[in-house]
């Protein structure tokens, strides 16, 4: 059986609790020795009244039954404490009545910024501005991008992804009380284009015909700091029919924010015989390298960060650099293995900021590449290269965004790629006098640790194309296509072979010149078309009765896939008249021109 009774707030003696059940209270069957203490538990589920010997000053606990209970100013339930001490001081937390809220700061984060890889790029939270008036009231900070929580830190680096960001900063004192959200908005940004390198020279060919002839070229490369290996358009695409006269081809890049980059050469067509190209000797290929996050630099600690360049032509590759304070410079340089160290050691009286600073990249051939800006800055804590929004002593001392690691721990076991190549169609049919134009896309290959790739790719053993997206022709008959990607300290992958036909074009006739078959003479005629071969055949008939038949006698002269010169003889004993053109191919296609041409004086 259970009573109730009323406690006030501060003292209540057990001979004044005022019972409010009829019935008399369980018995109190322990007892409470002087010095010691028990507790009261609020709860109709245990009994109102059980005593423990814990002394006052003790920890408290409860015997038997009650062992697990965590009560009084102990535990959660009630502040109540019983005890036989004539005086007794309990301590508990407290909120300061006359407590200020504090007010959320954080330096200015530049509004719009440059991404500087793939993953976007890296910026510094920084919340010790932020203010509480009451003296030695601790803060704690939580930081926000888009409302997800990022970061408990006073200060970190956090990497933010391409796109518009809102920063908030919401700092608590040690009472609780929370400030106002102080936000800011970002946006991470790529305009820049990229860079496209290995362009052919201007063409040149003298051709019989006045037709005009297919042309093929070698596509240059394109690379973007942001999207790695991009395809190149043409246009006019490689082989394709070029006039007589003169063309220019353009070619472009796109990256995934729309920047674009073009570069162009000419194809000039001449009549006059029939000579082999001139040109089309493909540029040089500029080195590339990855961006760098910007610097915070302790004043008197020397901080390294590996360079590692590439090169698509396996040039050697030196460092410059430029806009950077005194106190950096480049050491160990070597060519061959295109890797330097940029050391920044500042120290007392060290040039406090620089904003400009780039690593400029020079290969063998007089070729450039430059990285994005970024700053130096003298700082009292250094930058974390991962971006993990965890504060400082994460990762000060290495190296950014797959540029290689710095400080003196050695850099773990590389991790190789993964090359997966898009799935070919098992055949196609040809779409030029060469081949079929077909897209090789590698674009889904990845580096666990986010290493820049090169992808080569072959039919059979010999290389086909380079490039993470590509097109490449491919000649009638069976291909073994492979893809390998290499990471930027040597690991490599390799896709399994697949195989893929390329049937020739259907056998079609768009035209004859000339038209006109001189009697007692001959020509040579130019047939153009598409589907011709070796053993291709091509004769006049009549177009209506002839005494003794047509009589042309027609030799072959040269035949390319898609034009073919013969030599069409008459005599007196040719008829005059229309004629028309028949070409058929071994396998028995046929194509009929009416009235095609006509035999006159």
């Amino acid at each position: 059986k259970q009573s109730a009774g009323v406690l006030s707030l501060l003292e209540t003696r057990v001979s004044t609790i005022n019972i409010t059940s009829t019935s008399p209270p369980v018995p109190i069957t322990q007892t409470l020795l002087s010095g010691h203490r028990g507790w009261l538990k609020l709860s109709p589920s245990t009994p109102t009244l059980s005593w423990a010997n814990n002394v006052a000053t003790a920890p408290f606990s409860s015997p038997g039954i009650f062992a697990d209970y965590e009560g009084g100013l102990n535990g959660y339930t009630t502040p109540h404490i019983l005890t036989s001490f004539g005086t007794f001081t309990t301590r508990t937390m407290a909120l300061n009545p006359n407590n200020t809220g504090p007010t959320a700061d954080f330096e200015v984060i530049e509004p719009v910024i440059e991404a500087r890889a793939r993953l976007g790029t890296i910026v510094r939270l920084d919340g010790r501005v932020s203010t509480d008036p009451d003296p030695e009231d601790p803060l704690t900070y939580r930081w926000f991008d888009n409302d997800v929580e990022i970061s408990t830190a006073k200060v970190s680096d956090y990497r933010l992804s391409k796109g518009t960001h809102t920063i908030k900063l919401i700092v608590a004192d040690g009472n609780g009380t929370t400030s106002e959200p102080k936000t800011q908005q970002v946006e991470v940004v790529d305009t820049t284009a990229p860079v496209l390198s290995g362009v052919p020279s201007n063409i040149s060919r003298t051709i019989s015909s006045s037709v005009g002839t297919s042309i093929n070229f070698n596509l240059p490369i394109a690379y973007d700091a942001v999207d790695g290996w991009l395809s190149v358009t043409a246009n006019p695409r490689p082989n394709s029919l070029f006039k007589v006269g003169r063309t220019v081809v353009t070619f472009s890049a796109k990256d995934s924010s729309g920047n674009v980059t073009t570069a162009s050469m000419t194809v000039t067509i001449s009549t006059g015989g029939n000579f082999p190209i001139s040109g089309g000797v493909v540029g040089n290929k500029s080195p590339y390298l990855n961006n760098l996050n910007d610097q915070h630099l302790l004043i008197g600690k020397v901080r390294t960060y590996v360079l590692q360049a590439e090169d698509p032509n396996n040039d050697t590759v030196t460092f410059e650099l430029a806009g950077a304070p005194a106190f950096a410079r480049i050491e160990k340089a070597n060519p061959v293995l295109r890797r330097a160290n940029l050391v920044m050691a500042p120290v007392e009286g060290s040039q406090i900021f620089a904003s400009n600073v780039r690593v400029i990249a020079r290969d063998s051939r007089g070729t450039t590449y430059s990285t994005l800006p970024f700053r130096m800055v003298l700082s009292d804590l250094e930058n974390d290269e991962t971006g993990s929004g965890v504060g400082p002593g994460t990762g000060g001392g290495d190296g950014g965004d797959g540029g290689g690691g710095g400080g003196d721990n050695p850099p773990p076991a590389n991790q190789p790629p993964t090359a997966v190549a898009a799935k070919l169609a098992a055949s196609v049919k040809a779409t030029t006098r060469n081949g079929a134009i077909v897209t090789l896309d590698g674009s889904g290959s990845s580096d666990p640790e986010k290493d820049p790739l090169t992808y080569v790719w072959k039919n059979g053993d010999k290389v086909i194309a380079e490039g993470a997206i590509v097109e490449t022709t491919l000649a009638v008959g069976t291909h073994s296509i492979t893809l390998t990607v290499t990471d930027t300290v040597g690991g490599t992958s390799t896709t399994a072979a697949q195989a893929i036909v390329v049937l020739p074009r259907d056998l079609t006739v768009t035209g004859i010149n000339p038209v006109r078959i001189p009697l007692f003479n001959s020509i040579n005629m130019t047939i153009t078309g598409t589907g011709f071969n070796s053993g291709t055949t091509a004769q006049f008939e009549c177009t209506s009765v002839c005494s003794g038949g047509s009589r042309i006698t027609v030799t072959i002269v040269s035949i390319e896939e898609d034009t073919m010169v013969i030599n069409a003889r008459t005599t007196l004993a040719t008829p005059m008249g229309n004629r028309n053109l028949i070409v058929t191919n071994p396998g028995g296609a046929t194509v009929r021109i009416m009235r095609s041409n006509f035999v006159t004086n």
